[in-house]
């Protein structure tokens, strides 16, 4: 795989990483505001007289159940239930969405914190998200250079080349042939080797030049051989 390919697939592996570890530390800031009177924990009440102070006992959802009695017969209903009795999936991904919009600076505001430890969670969720983000934008045109390699410099420059020709009000057969030769000649190898050579030892010159001129006759010969076999 190209370099350029591999940075991409790493910093979307730490992306998602980062993603799952502040997703499970808000479920678990959630679970903190839990209190234990005796052998049972409970939810203290809240500035308004409601039971629970965290995210995942505030926030509701709409849960299906189904179930098969006795003759066989599926049944399915649906109630809204609070995060902290919800299934296992359905925190995990609630936990995930959460910190995707704040990451990504979407920032719905149908989750919100509720505790401090809630909101400094999120804050440092928000800095984690931007930092990515500026680094991901930063890096993309160097990313796509490398992606593109040479055949991108040799089309940056035909497109400076025609814009060229345009203002220059050179005719349109004129430019396409002009253009056409300076494509053909940029993408043949041989054609940087003066500058790849230059201030080189003799003997190391020479093997290069081999190299390159051995590669371009031996893709020439594949390509002509092709061409007789078709017709």
């Amino acid at each position: 795989l190209h370099n350029g390919v591999v940075r991409l697939v790493k910093l979307f592996v730490v992306f998602v990483l980062l993603l799952h570890i502040i997703g499970c530390g808000m479920f678990f800031l959630g679970t903190l505001a839990l209190e234990v009177e005796g052998q049972d924990p409970y939810y203290p009440l809240n500035a308004d007289g409601e039971e629970g102070t965290s995210w995942i006992q505030r926030v509701k959802l709409v849960i299906a159940r189904c179930v098969t009695d006795s003759e066989g017969v599926r049944m399915c209903v649906s109630g809204r239930t609070t995060v902290e009795k919800a299934p296992i999936l359905s925190q995990y991904v609630l936990s995930i969405y959460w910190v995707t919009s704040t990451m990504t600076q979407v920032g719905y505001g149908d989750l919100t914190p509720t505790t401090d430890m809630e909101t400094i969670a999120i804050i440092f969720a928000m800095l984690v998200g931007a930092s990515v983000f500026s680094y991901t934008v930063g890096n993309a045109t160097s990313f796509i250079e490398e992606i593109e390699g040479s055949r991108g410099k040799t089309k940056k420059f035909l497109d400076h080349l025609g814009t060229f020709l345009v203002d220059s009000g050179i005719p349109k057969p004129m430019r396409n042939k002009i253009v056409n030769f300076f494509d053909k000649r940029m993408s043949r190898p041989y054609v940087m080797l003066p500058l790849v050579t230059q201030g080189l030892p003799l003997l190391l010159a020479s093997e290069v030049k081999l190299r390159v001129c051995q590669k371009a006759l031996f893709v020439r010969r594949v390509g002509g051989s092709k061409g007789r076999r078709g017709s």
